[in-house]
């Protein structure tokens, strides 16, 4: 596998850990992790049932008194596992990148947090700035929008 390849799977895991990780928090999280298991599971009953149970333990942790921690833990977790994932099946990327690309509609944006309706934005100097933004979900997106 190319070094440009090995790049791009790096960055698809990263990118995928931090979204997974986010969404479980959200009213997202039962659509994803179906969609994440049966993703990575490959038709194999098996294996679709253990990541759904190792995605739902990873969200019970996530759940736990010291957040930040597990979701740190958690992210390191699942973008190692989707690392080994995609380095044995590139096509899977792409997969996942159509997946994240229709999730990412309805989840804060990376460096953000949710309070009621406003979001707080953190930039790399640690300040704080508090940004408008809409609460997009499935109700604001039509019937559905595709997801549940």
């Amino acid at each position: 596998m190319s070094e440009e390849v090995l790049a791009a799977v790096a960055q698809m895991a990263v990118a995928g850990a931090a979204v997974l990780v986010t969404a479980m928090a959200s009213s997202m999280w039962r659509w994803l992790r179906e969609r994440v298991a049966d993703l990575l599971g490959r038709g194999d009953r098996g294996r679709e049932e253990l990541l759904w149970r190792l995605l739902q333990e990873s969200r019970h942790r996530v759940g736990a008194t010291d957040r930040a921690a597990a979701g740190a833990w958690e992210r390191r977790r699942w973008e190692m596992l989707l690392r080994r994932t995609l380095a044995a099946d590139p096509g899977l990327a792409l997969e996942l990148a159509v997946l994240l690309e229709e999730l990412a509609a309805y989840l804060p944006a990376p460096g953000t947090a949710a309070y009621t309706g406003q979001f707080a934005e953190v930039s790399d100097d640690g300040s704080v700035d508090r940004v408008d933004r809409p609460v997009v979900g499935p109700a604001d997106r039509g019937a559905t929008g595709g997801l549940p």
